[in-house]
């Protein structure tokens, strides 16, 4: 029992490294890909190194537990050396050291820890001193000992780390890994602890190499499907440090579990290859099978952490990774064979099962962007499958044997498609693009007429409502408040709606740096919104594919405007996004005089993570303001006191007039009634509390809360408070909180309050507040044409139009109703009035296509379709629409490009428009 509760306590520090040296790595020289391999490689190469070089040792080691103690201490003192490193590394970050010289650092830091971690549980068997017949179910004890340690060493990283910080919980792991090593020598000096017998010096360790490859296979197995399903969990319950912490808790549970029971199997099976052979097999039919769980349906948002979406993941990896499991404690059977070489011979085993396992998670990440999701979870089913079926045909072919194989087979087989058929839902003919890269899968979906792009199972950005407004926003008020700006760099690229916006202006350099190479690829399907962009038309344009932190650090004094469009603030690693050393990257990027914008959103992220991150910014830089974006905030950031808006900012007729006009915005003053608080009202309200840094991830922690906990509207009962305490200075932004009084009166359901406040503060010039009155006139609109009553509908938007007669979404609303009241003259009346001041709106041409057809002009309606799709070529609708008047008109060759080109939009499955099209061509 001592030992197991060595073994058990030995887990714990050992998966604190893992998960405090990824992210410390990940802070400093950024998370790209090849930065998170280096921990993984020192980590996992250390392991395996030790496995084998140490295990051989402890062989010759009279007295195996000491020997352990010793490797405890000195990894534990070894890793409060590297938790004393990167202090000093972090220095070296913003100096002249290159990204690959910090990684060379880093790995020299953390490989010398884990290389005498790899030797621990092969002197813990070996001090056992078991019989042979004994020594595979002894060792599967210790590792299910030493697996389950690790689930509480995952636990205490994730809930430690934000609250004491990750230097040091790091120093804690190496404290209590010494402590465990006082513990293990003082037991040593019992007398339960004898001398055993030793390895002859010169015998060298043998293990069969087909059992060695089988367990590189293995871990291969293992690791890559645990990175490929931990992506997949995201895509069901969105990035945060919950879901993730969740689903490595439950690999190791599962794995804890498995060596348990499959230890005892391997002891009392007469036919252990035969065994092994059914378990990989199973294994390979249980992950099959749990892909219909795991991968979600991916024309919607993240669900967040239910109850469905928590049993499906469970389901969908728990009987897969226990099964995968079972395969280790078998291999354990057949590879440990003598009782003089049993740390070797384990250590030989742990070697290539962790450098496989290494391999596995190293390749993971290399094949989404080729294969894609499924196809590589499939691939490594498929190895497992492999494994199984070698060693079921090793173990003989007679009759029963081939029985169970071709069973086990037929599971796989079948297991694929009955799978697969819980994922195809209604609706997955919207997914217009799926692009699984390395860092992060971007998903863009089809929205009505409009599209979104969803990364990692959050909503990032969209071409329509107020994604779209914000993402404009955070180009046109920066380069309102520094009207004379040259240089502009945008993190994060989104839909590329913000560069595109910036490029309507005459700046000298427009740089934009994003981390994952399937947001670059996504931004291709938000064209026209976001200019073409992408295309490289625009030589002031680069986009550079690389970390925002790790950039931030080699430049400085470069830019005029730098906008930080990055990750929400409950996705795990957002910290690194959020804190003051990152915001402190910033200022040194900019500039004198230089502006720089932060989105934050305003709803499910919680008051308190609020609050941190907006007295984080107000504790860096020395000046700015608050403004309201579109359901959103925009935190504008100088390093010195200047005007907030410039009189001569908004000059009529040029690029920012035309910008605003088109967001609906007509002048200076409509831009300045967004305008919330400046820092020195931001910082009362505030008042003192917590600050964000780098050392104390907390802000994962609150906003992953608050997302959980969406009911709370903490977030807005600040915002008022904040506005209504600079309005205590400047009684200018009085009406500004009158407007935030409405809309708190309207969610507590006092509507006739809510209405009086908000006329008042739209009588005073709060734009916000009109935007408000007009979009709920809208939605009452809808809400009547969606009951039928198409003529209240049409009032309430005739009304609307009258007061507002460039508002695109009315005129498009009301050509809507008007169709449905079969009066094709006045929809297109409304289609018209449209397209005199939006000539290039897709959406319309498409609307007015349709009117053409309904009146029996196909000429006219050929053409409409024809500019909708020139304005727009990825407006499915109108392909679907160009298509189908084709085929009536017996064109069936532009008939079946139509329907080609909407197969290229939609790779998960055809929708409504391309099924009309198919059912109505030629056989």
């Amino acid at each position: 029992m001592s030992r197991l509760l060595l073994a058990f306590l030995s887990g714990i520090p050992a998966l604190v490294y893992q998960v405090i040296w990824t992210r410390e790595v990940g802070l400093l020289a950024g998370t790209q890909i090849g930065a998170v391999s280096v921990v993984l490689v020192a980590f996992f190469g250390g392991l395996a190194l030790g496995a084998g070089v140490l295990g051989a040792i402890v062989d010759r080691h009279g007295r195996p537990l000491v020997f352990y103690a010793w490797l405890e201490v000195g990894a534990g003192a070894l890793a409060l050396g590297a938790a004393a490193s990167f202090p000093a590394l972090a220095e070296l970050a913003l100096g002249q050291m290159s990204q690959g010289g910090l990684l060379v650092l880093a790995a020299a830091a953390l490989l010398p820890s884990s290389f005498l971690l790899g030797g621990t549980i092969p002197a813990l068997l070996r001090s056992a001193g078991p019989r042979v017949a004994r020594a595979s179910s002894t060792a599967a004890r210790l590792i299910a000992a030493n697996t389950a340690g690790s689930v509480l060493g995952v636990g205490l990283a994730v809930g430690a780390a934000p609250l004491l910080g990750l230097q040091f919980t790091l120093a804690a792991a190496g404290v209590l890994a010494i402590a465990i090593g006082a513990l293990a020598a003082a037991l040593a000096r019992g007398a339960a602890m004898a001398v055993v017998e030793t390895r002859v010096l010169g015998q060298s360790v043998r293990v069969p190499t087909r059992i060695s490859v089988a367990a590189a296979l293995s871990g291969a197995a293992m690791l890559g499907y645990e990175v490929l399903a931990t992506r997949a969990a995201t895509l069901r319950l969105g990035s945060s440090l919950y879901a993730w912490g969740l689903v490595l808790a439950l690999f190791l549970i599962a794995l804890a579990l498995a060596y348990g029971v499959f230890g005892a199997w391997a002891r009392r099976t007469a036919r252990p290859e035969r065994d092994l052979g059914l378990v990989a097999a199973a294994a390979a039919a249980a992950l099959a099978a749990g892909l219909g769980l795991l991968v979600p349906s991916l024309d919607h948002a993240a669900e967040g952490l239910t109850v469905d979406g928590l049993i499906a993941v469970v389901a969908g990896v728990l009987p897969a990774v226990f099964l995968m499991g079972g395969v280790w404690p078998l291999l354990l059977r057949l590879g440990l064979s003598d009782r003089q070489q049993l740390g070797g011979q384990l250590g030989a085993l742990s070697a290539a099962n962790t450098l496989g396992g290494a391999g596995g998670a190293l390749l993971a990440p290399y094949l989404l962007p080729t294969l894609g999701l499924v196809p590589a979870l499939l691939g490594y089913a498929s190895v497992t499958a492999a494994l199984g079926i070698a060693f079921l045909w090793r173990a003989g072919t007679g009759g029963r044997s081939r029985q169970v194989l071709a069973s086990l087979l037929a599971a796989v087989v079948l297991a694929v498609p009955a799978g697969f058929a819980l994922r195809h839902a209604p609706g997955s003919g919207h997914v217009l693009h799926v692009g699984h890269g390395s860092q992060a899968t971007a998903v863009v979906v089809r929205t009505g007429a409009g599209r979104t792009l969803i990364v990692d199972g959050d909503p990032e950005a969209a071409t329509f409502g107020n994604a779209r407004t914000t993402e404009e926003l955070l180009a046109l008020l920066p380069l309102a408040l520094h009207p004379r700006a040259r240089n502009f760099l945008e993190i994060g690229l989104g839909s590329g709606i913000t560069l595109g916006t910036a490029a309507r202006f005459p700046l000298e350099r427009i740089d934009c740096v994003e981390i994952a190479r399937s947001v670059l690829s996504a931004a291709f399907l938000f064209e026209p919104a976001n200019r073409g962009v992408m295309r490289g038309n625009d030589p002031r344009v680069r986009l550079i594919h690389d970390d925002g932190r790790a950039y931030l650090a080699r430049h400085r004094d470069e830019y005029d405007v730098i906008v930080a469009n990055t990750l929400h603030p409950w996705s795990v690693g957002s910290t690194g996004l959020y804190s003051r050393e990152y915001f402190s990257r910033i200022r040194r990027a900019l500039r004198s005089g230089g502006v720089a914008v932060q989105w934050l959103p305003v709803e499910r992220v919680g008051a308190d993570a609020l609050a941190a991150i907006l007295r984080t910014i107000t504790a860096v830089f020395p000046d700015g303001s608050l403004w309201w974006g579109a359901e959103s905030l925009l935190v504008v950031a100088r390093d010195a006191p200047a005007p907030d808006l410039e009189p001569r900012a908004v000059v009529p007729g040029g690029p920012l007039s035309r910008a605003l006009a088109e967001l609906g915005i007509a002048s200076r003053d409509e831009l300045w009634s967004r305008r919330l608080a400046d820092f020195d009202a931001l910082r009362e309200a505030l008042g003192a509390g917590e600050v964000l840094d780098d050392d104390r991830p907390r802000l994962e922690v609150l906003a992953a809360r608050a997302r959980r906990d969406a009911g709370d509207l903490g977030e807005s009962d600040l915002v008022r408070r904040i506005a209504q305490t600079a309005a205590r200075h400047d009684r200018a932004l009085a009406p500004t909180v009158l407007w935030l009084d409405a809309r708190a009166a309207r969610a507590a359901g006092n509507t006739r309050s809510a209405d009086r406040l908000e006329a008042i503060a739209e009588a005073a010039g709060v734009e916000p507040a009109r935007r408000d009155r007009i979009a709920r006139a809208i939605r009452g609109a809808s809400a009547h044409f969606e009951s039928g009553h198409y003529e209240p509908a049409a009032r309430l938007l005739e009304a609307l139009l009258e007061e507002f007669p460039r508002h695109r979404s009315a005129h498009l609303a009301l050509a809507r109703v008007r169709s449905a009241q079969r009066e094709p003259a006045r929809a297109r009346q409304a289609l018209e009035a449209l397209l005199e001041f939006q000539p290039r709106d897709a959406e319309a041409w498409n609307a007015l296509g349709l009117v053409h057809q309904e009146q029996g002009d196909s000429r006219g309606a050929a053409a409409a379709f024809g500019r909708a799709l020139a304005a727009d070529p990825f407006l499915v609708q109108a392909l679907a629409n160009r298509g189908l008047l084709a085929a009536r008109a017996g064109d069936s060759q532009l008939a079946r490009a139509m329907l080609r080109r909407i197969w290229e939009l939609s790779p998960r499955g055809p929708g409504a428009e391309a099924r009309a099209l198919a059912a109505a061509l030629p056989d």
